[in-house]
């Protein structure tokens, strides 16, 4: 009878455990975003700063080592925000990359959900992959990107990279799909403003 009781309460301390992760995670979300919607009233017409700050916020909570925001400019996608900031990153704000060779943002575009890659360094090598600009300036191993949409129209993608080969857990998508919410909003209020 004692065993029996000791089995259930390892299984109610395992659920609550469970539970209590989960609405850790839901905080922490609720906490990034509340901070993002701060910097974009903050903020209106510097969008550079709202979007430094998105790619902090998603970076850090999905564990990521380095991020970045890059829209649609023409046939181009360009680097406009980064994280974390340093002299070296901040040189890659402008850095462009030719649409038509920006493979795994594409596809995450086509795909209209997050497109997770466990090795970088393996895709850019089999494929020549353009992008491994990212791969050299970011040090990028695993990585996530997730396509910005504005009224159905592709305007772009945020990247999270890890230095290591470390899969990103499949659970960070609707975390990334609320920062491409804010970021899509971000750049309407700069619109607005401007």
């Amino acid at each position: 009878a004692q065993a029996v009781i000791a089995l259930d309460n390892a299984d109610l301390f395992a659920t609550l455990e469970n539970r209590n992760r989960d609405l850790a995670e839901s905080l922490a979300l609720q906490t990034a975003t509340s901070e993002v919607l701060t910097l974009i009233s903050a903020n209106p017409g510097d969008l550079r700063v709202v979007l430094d700050g998105i790619a902090a916020r998603a970076g850090a909570l999905c564990g990521a080592t380095v991020g970045g925001v890059l829209l649609v400019r023409g046939d181009v996608l360009r680097f406009e925000g980064v994280w974390p900031q340093s002299s070296e990153r901040d040189g890659l704000v402008g850095r462009e990359v030719p649409i038509a060779l920006a493979g795994v943002n594409l596809k995450a575009r086509d795909q209209r959900a997050p497109v997770f890659v466990d090795d970088f360094s393996a895709l850019v090598r089999e494929r020549d992959d353009p992008v491994g600009m990212s791969f050299e300036a970011f040090a990028t191993r695993s990585f996530v990107t997730i396509a910005l949409f504005r009224d159905d129209t592709w305007i772009g993608n945020i990247n999270l990279n890890r230095t290591v080969v470390d899969p990103f857990d499949p659970k960070v998508g609707p975390i990334l799909q609320a920062f491409a919410d804010q970021a899509v909003l971000a750049i309407q209020n700069a619109d607005m403003f401007r």
